[in-house]
């Protein structure tokens, strides 16, 4: 039995096998650029950095990693429900 005769024998709804029924997506739906993981990022390595030097630089980072999820968050939200026309 050669490849592709097993692939045809495969059922239809398998991953990894081709399916002539099944059309690929008609649009690619790509999240808009954002800083929020940067900052987000610098949250952590603030809050990481603050227990080993100073109670201030903790909260400073915590406020700052906590700021950076909930805005990435929003955005991410925000362009799930209304995705931008232009991005091709």
């Amino acid at each position: 039995m050669t490849m592709q005769q097993q692939a045809d024998a495969l059922p239809p709804n398998r991953p990894g096998t081709a399916n002539p029924t099944r059309q690929p997506h008609d649009e690619m739906h790509v999240v808009a650029p954002t800083w929020q993981p940067l900052v987000t990022a610098i949250g952590i390595a603030l809050t990481l950095a603050g227990i080993a030097v100073t109670p201030i630089m903790w909260i400073a980072g915590l406020v700052i990693m906590i700021t950076g999820i909930v805005n990435w968050l929003t955005e991410l939200r925000r362009d799930y429900k209304a995705p931008s026309a232009d991005l091709f």
